[in-house]
C-alpha cells in the first residue's frame, strides 16, 4: 500500500506527526498504468534509534514514530540480539557460591559475586572470567531457559558489560593480544585487544546452546577492548551474530580519511570470521541537546553503503537525530538507504528539501552546507574522538556562522509557502531558539538581544514547557523543564559555559602546629584554618555546570615548606555501596572504585586556552600529576604520596601528604579535585568541567609564600 501511494499518488512521509505527511494535489485525477512491482530490503533488519543518552525525541509519540517507520520501510525479518547482557545472564542465583565465575583483578583477587537485585544499575559493571567452564555452562543454561520460556524468541545476547576491563587470570590473559606492530597499531590507544578472549566465550556458549536450539542465535558486540578482528581469524559458530560498534567512527569521525579507510578494512576482516554481521552506526551522529543543526553527511552514507552492500550486512542500527525539526532529512535518508543501498541519496536529499520547505529549500540547503563545511574541517583537524555537541563544537562550528544562518532562515521565512511547509520551517527555527539560548549562556553571543531567536530565561522556560515531550521539532524533554523550574531564575544549562576558574588561597601551617597525622581522622589542629574546597559540581551534559552534586565532597588544603596536605571528606549515605577493590598501587583499575583524584599542573604559568584541545586528545603535558586514592587507601600517583583512608557511618575520608618540593614554597598553580562514586554512579569536581578531565577545568591555587 505504501509503495502504491508513493509511486502513483506521490505521497511522502517526511517526518512523524501532524505536519510530516506531504500529498500532492491531483485536481485532474489519477491515471493508473499497469504495474508489476517486486521489492525486498537490502538489509534484513533495519532500525533507527534515538539518542541513547536521553529520552529519545524519536519516541515522543510511539504510535506516530511506528507509523513513520513502517511507511519508510524500517522493520526486520530477523531479530538478532547483541546488547550488553551480563546484567541478565547467567543471573544472580547462578553466581552465588561461585567466586571462580568472576573476573580476576590485576592484584590477583576476584570481583565479588553480585548479590543485589537482578538487572539493577549496580550490575552494569559486573565482570566475568570468560575462560571459566562453569561460567560458560551457567551462561548457556540461562540463555536456554530464556528460549524455553519463549518459543518465539529468536536470539539472546552474550555481550560484556559496557566500559572497562576484562578478567586478568592466567587463562584469560593467554587470549590477550598485545602486539601493536600489526594492522591495527596500538588498538586505538589501548595497547592491547581482548577480541580472542571474547570470541572464545561467544563460541563456547554458542556451541552449548546450538545443540539444544539449532534454530536460534546468540549474539554479541565487537566493541571497545574487543572491537578489532583477531590477528589470526577465528571462525565463529554458525549461530553467532556479531554487531560491530566502531567507536572510532562515532560522531562524524568518518570524515577523517584514515578512519574511513579503517572502517572498510574492519568489516572485511570481520566478514572472514562470520557471515552474520551487523553494524551499530553512531555515525553520522552526535548527541545534541542544544538545538545545533547537523548535516546529513551524504558522503559518509554513500561510502558506508558500499561496504554494507559488498559484505551483505544483515543488521543496521543507525542512531537518528532526535530533533526532527532540523534532523528530519537525515532520518529520512537513513531509513530509505537501509531498504535500498543503491538509493540515489543526492536526488532523495533534494526532493526532501523541496517537498518539506518548498521555495525555502535553497536556504535550508545552504544552512546545511555551511555547517557541513565547518564540521568537516573541525573533525579532520581535531585529534579528539567525540560524539557530542559540546562547547567546542558550538564555539568552532556554529557560533562563527550563526549570523549567516539566521539571515538565511529569515529569507526562507519571507518566501510564500504552503501551510505545512511553513510549519516545518518553524520547527527548524525552534532549534535555533534552543541553540541561541545555549550560546548566550555559554558566552558565545556578543549581542544576544539583536537576534530574532533571543528569549529571556523566563520566556525560554515557557517555550520548552510548551514543547517538552509534545513535539517532534526539538529534543525537549519534560525532566529538563522540571529541573529548570527547580532553579527558579537559574535556568537549566545544557551547554557548558566554558572554564569556571574557581580560585583557592592555600595557607601555610600556623606556627607551632604540627603537620596532620595521616589516619583518616580529620580532627587535627592542622586542618583548622585550612583552605576549603567545597560545593562540588556535578559532571554531565544534561546537568547545570554549577549545579551541586547530589552527594557532596569537602576538601581541605594546607602547605608547609615542601609538602601539600590534602584532606577530603566524601559524604556517602550507604557506606556498604563503597567500591574499594583495587589493592595494587599505581594500577589503573583503581578508577573502577570510589576514588578521590587530584589533577595538578606544576607549571605556574599555565593558562588554559578556552578552545584548547582537552587532555584526552593530546599528551597530558599540562596536567602532569594525576593522583588517585580509593577508600582502601590504595594510591595511584606519579610522586611518592603518603596517605590514609577511613570509612565512617555516613562518609569516607582520605588524608594525603603530597611532596611538591621547592614549588610548595609559594606561587600560583592550576589544579582540580575530583571524586568518582561507583554505586550509584556519580562524578563531581570542585571546578566545573565538561568532560573528565579537561585542562580548562583547572582552578587557580595560590599557595601562600613561605615566611
Amino acid at each position: 500500500v505504501y509503495e502504491f501511494l508513493e509511486r502513483v499518488v506521490g505521497v511522502r512521509w517526511l517526518m512523524p506527526g501532524e505536519w510530516g505527511e506531504d500529498i500532492p494535489a491531483h485536481a485532474g485525477g489519477l491515471t493508473l498504468a499497469s504495474m508489476d512491482v517486486t521489492g525486498q530490503p537490502a538489509v534484513p533488519s533495519r532500525y533507527l534509534s534515538g539518542d541513547l543518552g536521553a529520552m529519545p525525541g524519536v519516541f515522543i509519540d510511539r504510535a506516530e514514530a511506528d507509523r513513520w517507520s513502517l511507511r519508510n520501510r524500517l522493520g526486520s525479518s530477523i531479530a538478532p540480539a547483541y546488547s550488553h547482557a551480563w546484567t541478565k545472564h547467567p543471573g544472580v542465583e547462578a553466581l552465588k557460591g561461585h567466586p571462580d565465575y568472576m573476573a580476576m583483578r590485576a592484584d590477583g583477587t576476584r570481583e565479588p559475586p553480585f548479590e543485589g537485585k537482578e538487572g539493577s544499575a549496580q550490575m552494569l559493571s559486573v565482570r566475568y572470567c570468560l575462560t571459566s567452564p562453569g561460567l560458560i555452562q551457567a551462561y548457556a543454561d540461562s540463555v536456554m531457559r530464556a528460549f524455553a520460556a519463549n518459543p518465539r524468541l529468536f536470539a539472546e545476547s552474550m555481550s560484556p558489560s559496557d566500559g572497562g576491563w576484562m578478567c586478568e587470570c592466567p587463562e584469560c590473559l593467554k587470549f590477550k593480544e598485545t602486539d601493536t606492530s600489526g594492522p591495527w597499531g596500538d588498538y586505538m590507544g589501548r595497547g592491547y585487544s581482548y577480541t580472542p578472549l571474547v570470541l572464545h566465550f561467544y563460541n563456547a556458549v554458542a556451541r552449548i546452546v546450538g545443540r539444544e536450539y539449532p534454530d536460534r542465535m546468540v549474539g554479541g558486540y565487537a566493541y571497545q577492548e574487543y572491537l578489532f578482528p583477531p590477528a589470526k581469524p577465528v571462525r565463529l559458530e554458525p549461530n553467532v551474530f556479531i554487531q560491530v560498534a566502531y567507536v572510532n567512527g562515532y560522531g562524524y569521525k568518518l570524515y577523517k580519511p584514515e578512519i574511513l579507510g579503517d572502517f572498510a578494512r574492519l568489516f572485511a576482516e570481520w566478514a572472514a570470521c562470520t557471515p552474520n554481521l551487523g553494524y551499530t552506526a553512531f555515525a553520522p551522529w552526535m548527541r545534541d541537546n542544544v538545538g545545533a543543526p547537523l548535516p546529513p553527511a551524504i558522503s559518509i552514507m554513500k561510502t558506508t553503503a558500499e561496504a554494507f552492500k559488498r559484505l551483505r550486512v544483515k543488521r543496521l542500527d543507525y542512531c537518528g537525530h532526535d530533533a526532527w525539526g532540523n534532523g528530519g532529512v537525515k532520518n529520512y535518508l537513513l531509513a530509505r538507504l537501509m531498504w535500498d543501498l543503491n538509493t540515489d541519496l543526492d536526488n532523495l536529499y533534494r526532493e526532501y528539501l523541496e517537498r518539506a520547505y518548498g521555495p525555502a529549500a535553497p536556504e535550508i540547503d545552504r544552512i546545511y552546507a555551511l555547517v557541513e563545511e565547518r564540521l568537516r574541517a573541525y573533525v579532520i583537524e581535531s585529534p579528539r574522538i567525540d560524539h557530542e555537541v559540546w562547547y567546542d563544537t558550538v564555539a568552532i562550528v556554529h557560533a562563527p556562522i550563526f549570523d549567516e544562518m539566521e539571515k538565511l532562515y529569515g529569507e526562507a521565512l519571507n518566501k510564500p509557502k504552503a501551510t505545512a511547509q511553513q510549519k516545518r520551517l518553524e520547527m527548524f527555527g525552534d532549534n535555533f531558539v534552543m541553540l541561541h539560548w545555549n550560546m548566550r549562556h555559554a558566552r558565545l553571543v556578543k549581542n544576544p538581544e539583536a537576534s530574532r531567536f533571543y528569549m529571556s530565561d523566563e520566556a525560554y522556560r515557557r517555550f520548552l514547557g510548551e514543547r517538552a515531550d509534545k513535539t517532534f521539532a526539538l529534543n525537549a524533554r519534560a525532566e529538563v523543564v522540571k529541573r529548570m523550574a527547580r532553579h527558579g531564575n537559574r535556568p537549566q544549562m545544557v551547554l557548558w559555559p566554558g572554564p569556571e576558574d574557581r580560585a583557592l588561597d592555600i595557607p601555610r601551617l600556623r606556627a607551632g602546629v604540627a603537620p596532620p597525622k595521616l589516619d583518616g581522622d580529620l580532627s587535627d589542629a592542622a586542618w583548622q584554618g585550612a583552605a576549603v574546597a567545597d560545593a562540588f559540581r556535578s559532571i554531565g551534559r544534561l546537568e547545570m555546570p554549577v549545579e551541586l552534586a547530589s552527594t557532596q565532597t569537602t576538601a581541605r588544603l594546607v602547605a608547609d615548606s615542601d609538602t601539600l596536605y590534602l584532606a577530603v571528606e566524601c559524604a556517602e549515605p550507604d557506606p556498604k555501596a563503597i567500591r574499594k577493590h583495587c589493592a595494587t598501587a599505581n594500577s589503573r583499575t583503581i578508577l573502577e572504585d570510589n576514588v578521590v583524584e587530584l589533577w595538578i599542573s606544576p607549571d605556574p604559568g599555565f593558562k588554559a586556552d578556552p578552545l584548547a584541545t582537552p587532555y584526552n586528545g593530546r599528551p597530558m603535558a599540562q596536567i602532569a600529576w594525576h593522583v588517585a586514592i580509593n577508600a582502601a587507601n590504595t594510591v595511584m600517583s606519579p610522586v611518592p604520596a603518603r596517605s590514609a583512608a577511613a570509612i565512617r557511618e555516613k562518609a569516607w575520608a582520605v588524608e594525603a601528604a603530597i611532596p611538591l618540593g621547592a614549588a610548595a614554597r609559594g606561587g600560583v598553580w592550576r589544579a582540580n579535585i575530583a571524586r568518582r562514586k561507583a554505586c550509584p554512579a556519580e562524578r563531581s569536581t570542585w571546578s566545573s568541567t565538561e568532560e573528565w578531565m579537561d585542562p580548562r577545568s583547572l582552578g587557580v591555587w595560590r599557595i601562600a609564600a613561605q615566611p
